[in-house]
Parts: C-alpha cells; sequence; structure tokens
C-alpha cells in the first residue's frame, strides 16, 4: 500500500493490486470549518476520480468533525455521484471514537442512495475483510 496523499486533516493510500483506496482522518479534523471540511472532501473525491478503485475504506477513527445537516445532503449528492461515476462497489467505514461525529456520519449515509454498497466498522481489518471476502463471493 502507497501512500498517495496527505496534508493536515487526512492521508490517503492506495493499494494497486487490489484496487482499493483508503483515506484515514487526522485528530485536526477537529479543527475544521464548514467551508474547510468540503474542501478536503472535495480533495478526496477528486483523488478517487482519478485513481478510479473499485473498494474504499474511510477511516473516521479520529474524525472529529460534526457534518452541519445542509452539509451532509450536499455529501450524500456527492457521494452518489462519484459512484454512479467511478463505478465503486464497495465502502467501509472505520466508525468515530467521537459519537457526535459518529452520529452526523451515520445521517449523512442514510441521506445518500449508496447505503446498499456500504457497512460500518469498529477497525480497518474488519473492513478490509468484509471488502475483500464479499467480492471473493460475488
Amino acid at each position: 500500500m502507497e501512500e498517495i496523499f496527505s496534508n493536515r486533516y487526512q492521508v490517503f493510500y492506495y493499494d494497486r493490486r487490489r484496487n482499493y483506496f483508503v483515506n484515514i482522518w487526522l485528530p485536526e479534523s477537529q479543527d475544521l470549518e464548514d467551508t474547510e471540511y468540503q474542501k478536503q472532501q472535495i480533495i478526496l473525491w477528486d483523488k478517487v476520480r482519478e485513481i478510479h478503485p473499485q473498494f474504499v475504506i474511510s477511516d473516521n477513527t479520529n474524525f472529529l468533525y460534526s457534518i452541519d445537516p445542509e452539509l451532509q445532503d450536499w455529501v450524500a449528492s456527492e457521494i452518489d455521484k462519484l459512484i454512479d461515476e467511478v463505478k465503486l462497489e464497495r465502502i467501509g467505514i472505520v466508525t468515530s471514537k467521537d459519537f457526535i461525529a459518529l452520529l452526523t456520519i451515520r445521517q449523512t449515509i442514510e441521506e445518500g442512495r449508496f447505503q446498499d454498497i456500504t457497512r460500518f466498522f469498529e477497525t480497518r481489518e474488519e473492513a478490509e475483510s468484509w471488502l475483500f471476502t464479499k467480492s471473493q463471493a460475488a
């Protein structure tokens, strides 16, 4: 797995062999303002569009930003478009340690059409197991 991007708020990795992408939110996410959060999401989505992975893991263990309800709608709409464009098969979400951040992430997922390909996990290892076991059985 190769690191392909990092900044103050998140790090991206890509595994070419298994065609999967990982974004890891960093503890500094607690300092995000709404406009910076949008900017970070666009950076993430642009990288996914560039790579066209089959699988994505979003590691939110240290994601500490509470997503505003209006932004939840925007994120869900943009992820719906991204999934159609890139043809993502599965998204594993590693849950945040912060209850409010986790709640807003779950609400965002519920807003989108991508619920069927998305699952929540406690650890990245659990998410990876689901991604690759399910894909081999499908």
